[in-house]
């Protein structure tokens, strides 16, 4: 039939048009799609940073757990890196419906679910090799809580995550809060109470090895960041393995 070619969308063509029904503001610069104000995001690093608790530096077969999706970003990595699980928990529900149209877009077989991740946990049985969590500490009004239930579910966690520093450029932090549970101490900071509450690094590490992952590395820590504090760092069982190199 005449002019049939012209109305036929070809298969690029139609992942386009689904990453552009998103709008035109995105944090990541998906490949070949769409250029977004943070471009080397599907590049990141971090997937690795965290693959370097299994052996080979490698995700083969594994069950990973995402905390915080950056629009699919992190899927597309622990898929890349050998990945067999995929749960990514998203509570924005525009992120969520971005890494749905990246997760069609590029052929991604991770499941989406629109939760907090603490509630998320609290009502799974399901366990996992890996957790990756993506700023999801440094939003949680109750981080310990959000910690005792990765070491509930999993052998080793990434985070990235904002942590408290009183000498920092940030805005200060002025409602403590002291925290004792069967041996533990620590202490967050929130701006208001009911508020994002941070722990310190020092505070994070304790929690995590009271709750089963002592064994931990720190990635990167930057400290002069004018929205806080941050920090990368992998924590596992001791009985989880070596640490890889990669």
């Amino acid at each position: 039939m005449a002019g049939a070619s012209a109305t036929r969308l070809t298969r690029a063509a139609m992942r386009a048009g689904l990453l552009e029904a998103c709008g035109a503001a995105w944090v990541t610069n998906v490949p070949e799609f769409v250029a977004g104000t943070a471009p080397a995001l599907f590049e990141d690093a971090r997937m690795e940073w965290a693959a370097q608790s299994f052996a080979g530096g490698r995700l083969d077969g594994a069950r990973v757990l995402v905390l915080g999706g950056l629009e699919g970003a992190h899927a597309m990595r622990a898929e890349a890196l050998g990945a067999a699980w995929i749960d990514v928990v998203e509570p924005e529900r525009m992120s969520l419906l971005k890494a749905l149209a990246v997760k069609e877009a590029l052929g991604l077989g991770c499941r989406l679910h629109r939760c907090e991740a603490a509630l998320f946990l609290r009502s799974s049985q399901a366990t996992y090799d890996l957790v990756f969590s993506d700023a999801s500490l440094g939003q949680a009004a109750d981080p310990i809580e959000l910690i005792k239930q990765i070491c509930l579910h999993a052998s080793r966690c990434f985070v990235w995550t904002n942590v408290h520093d009183p000498d920092g450029p940030a805005p200060p932090r002025p409602y403590a809060q002291e925290v004792e549970m069967n041996g533990l101490h620590a202490r967050t900071y929130a701006e208001a109470p009911g508020g994002a509450a941070w722990l310190d690094l020092d505070g994070l590490v304790r929690c995590f090895a009271h709750f089963g992952l002592a064994a931990h590395i720190v990635h990167a820590e930057v400290r002069d960041f004018a929205a806080g504090a941050h920090v990368s760092v992998s924590f596992r069982r001791d009985s989880a393995g070596e640490w890889s190199n990669g």
